[in-house]
């Protein structure tokens, strides 16, 4: 059985690789030579190669506590205004 790599439908970034049929629902597979060793999450396919790939940071997430500060700091809320609707149960 070949060696085969699998590749996200929309990114093209490699998910997996090995002497399989099969991975994900929707991956997209192709034949690959038996010395490949490529590490997923970390090259992607552009059509004739495969190419180095750096994923973006993810993300940072806010509590609300953290966006309400932000919101005070930039002025547009006091922190009595904040106070006041926590009090009110409207945040």
């Amino acid at each position: 059985m070949p060696r085969h790599s699998f590749r996200d439908p929309v990114t093209h970034v490699l998910k997996a690789h090995g002497f399989v049929q099969a991975n994900d629902l929707g991956d997209l597979r192709q034949v690959e030579a038996d010395t490949f060793v490529l590490e997923p999450g970390k090259w992607r396919w552009n059509g004739s190669q495969w190419l180095s790939f750096t994923p973006s940071p993810r993300p940072i997430q806010l509590s609300g506590e953290d966006v309400l500060d932000l919101l005070v700091s930039k002025g547009l809320l006091t922190r009595k205004d904040v106070n006041d609707a926590k009090a009110a149960k409207t945040l």
